[in-house]
C-alpha cells in the first residue's frame, strides 16, 4: 500500500482536535534539562513557521551547541482559515521543511507531501541524532516505532495514555527509556489561536533523566488488598506505598516516571509475572504497574 494511501488510512481513525502545538513555556521546562551538544536535531511532526519546538531550539542554536536542526511539516490540500495547513483534512501536497545551521535558515517544500512516515522524512531522520516532536497523539506509538529503528534518542511528548501502553512500559522496565521531567496540559488550538486546557502528557526520551528519588514513607502497619491467589498487595495511592517495605505491589501507572532501576524497578505491566492477570475479588483494578524496591 503506498504511503499517501497509508497515511488517510490513519487519518481516517483519528479526529481534527489532535493536532496541538506545544508552547514556549513547556519545551523550557522539559528541554532545558538534557544536553544537546554537538547534536543533529530533527522535528518531524513540525511545520517550522508554526512549530515552537522548532523555534526553541533554533533560538538556541549556538547556546545548545547543536550540529544541525531540520523540522518538516506536512501540507493538505487547503488552507484554515488563519492560513495554517490541516494535517488531517484533504489530498497531500508538497510539505515544508526548515534547515537552520546557525547561520542561514531556509524553508521550502519538501518533494513529497512531509508526512512523517514517507521515505523522505525517514532519509531526514537517518541523518539525524534525535528526534524531538508533539505528534499528533495517535500516532505517538507509529512515531515511537519509526525513531527507534531510524535515530540513535529521541524525546517525543506523550498522552497519558502512552504510560499503559506495553511499548513503553517494557522500554521503562528494559532502562530503554525514561518519563522526562515535566508535564504539559496547555497546548496552543491553531483552529482557535488560543492556549488551551488539554488531556495531559509527559515527554518520553532515552537521555539520562536526573530525578529525586520517589521516598515511600506510608504506614508500615498499614493493611492492603492482595490480589487474587497472590502475596502482591495492591497500593492505591503512591503516597501510601509503606515505608521500608521491599515486596512486589501494584501501583498506579502515575509511578512510571520514578522507575529508574536504581531506586524502583518496574517488574510488570499491565499484569503480574507470569502474565496472570490482576484480579482483586475477582475484578480487574484501575490500570497498574508492578513495581519493586530496589534493595
Amino acid at each position: 500500500m503506498s504511503t499517501s494511501k497509508t497515511r488517510h488510512l490513519y487519518h481516517a481513525r483519528v479526529v481534527a482536535r489532535d493536532e496541538f502545538y506545544t508552547t514556549d513555556d513547556a519545551c523550557t521546562k522539559e528541554f532545558s534539562h538534557y544536553d544537546f551538544t554537538g547534536m543533529r536535531v530533527i522535528c518531524p511532526c513540525d511545520d517550522p513557521e508554526h512549530s515552537r519546538i522548532y523555534r526553541w531550539f533554533r533560538d538556541r542554536y549556538h547556546e545548545l551547541g547543536l550540529a544541525g536542526l531540520v523540522a518538516c511539516g506536512y501540507r493538505a490540500d487547503g488552507t484554515g482559515a488563519d492560513g495554517r495547513y490541516d494535517l488531517f483534512g484533504g489530498s497531500a501536497r508538497h510539505g515544508i521543511i526548515g534547515r537552520y545551521d546557525g547561520r542561514t535558515e531556509r524553508i521550502g517544500d519538501m518533494d513529497g507531501s512531509g508526512d512523517m512516515f514517507a521515505p523522505e522524512t525517514v532519509a531526514l531522520m537517518d541523518h539525524a541524532d534525535i528526534v524531538v516532536t508533539n505528534p499528533p497523539f495517535s500516532l505517538f506509538r507509529a512515531l515511537l516505532t519509526l525513531t527507534r529503528l531510524h535515530t540513535p534518542h529521541f524525546l517525543l511528548l506523550m498522552p497519558d495514555a502512552a504510560m499503559c501502553y506495553t511499548q513503553v512500559t517494557d522500554m521503562v522496565r528494559d532502562g530503554k527509556a525514561r518519563v522526562g521531567y515535566s508535564y504539559s496540559k496547555r497546548f496552543y488550538n491553531p483552529a482557535t489561536g488560543a492556549v488551551e486546557h488539554i488531556a495531559g502528557a509527559h515527554w518520553l526520551t532515552d537521555l539520562p533523566v536526573e530525578r529525586a528519588p520517589f521516598t515511600a514513607d506510608g504506614d508500615p502497619d498499614a493493611v492492603f488488598d492482595t490480589y487474587d491467589g497472590t502475596d502482591v498487595i495492591d497500593v492505591p495511592r503512591a503516597r501510601l506505598i509503606p515505608a521500608g517495605y521491599t515486596g512486589l505491589m501494584g501501583v498506579p501507572v502515575t509511578f512510571l516516571p520514578f522507575c529508574d532501576n536504581t531506586h524502583w524497578r518496574l517488574v510488570s505491566s499491565p499484569n503480574l509475572p507470569g502474565n496472570i492477570v490482576p484480579l482483586l475479588g475477582g475484578h480487574p483494578p484501575f490500570k497498574r504497574i508492578f513495581v519493586q524496591r530496589v534493595a
